[in-house]
């Protein structure tokens, strides 16, 4: 949790229209267990997003965790694939930043649906 509270912190210095996308998964490599989210200290380091989405195989645990901290998520901003994240941020007209914070299958999968649309370099 430690490294995902300095992490956490990035966004705080950017007062310009911003979005963040929790990315959750328990997969093998990421480990299953999850219980770390509540360790992460999201209450202390509260950043004001435009809009906030959650998403992964344990995108409810994510925005429950969320939800205690006062982010105030809502149905629509629990996205079922990454697809569907990235359609919503695509739709954003009001995030100049997209902030991501994943696990790493996460993170493999987001970067396999951000190149198949050619909005990044596929890279492996």
């Amino acid at each position: 949790p430690a490294g995902f509270n300095q992490g956490l912190m990035i966004p705080t210095y950017n007062k310009e229209d911003k979005c963040g996308c929790f990315i959750l998964n328990d997969d093998y490599a990421d480990g299953r267990d999850i219980s770390w989210i509540w360790d992460v200290d999201f209450e202390n380091t509260f950043t004001d997003y435009n809009n906030i989405f959650v998403s992964g195989s344990r995108r409810y645990d994510m925005a429950v965790r969320l939800n205690v901290a006062g982010y105030n998520l809502h149905c629509d901003d629990i996205c079922d694939t990454i697809d569907m994240l990235v359609e919503k941020i695509k739709k954003c007209d009001n995030c100049k930043y997209v902030y991501i914070f994943s696990t790493y299958t996460a993170m493999l999968s987001l970067r396999k649906v951000l190149a198949e649309q050619n909005i990044i370099e596929h890279s492996w």
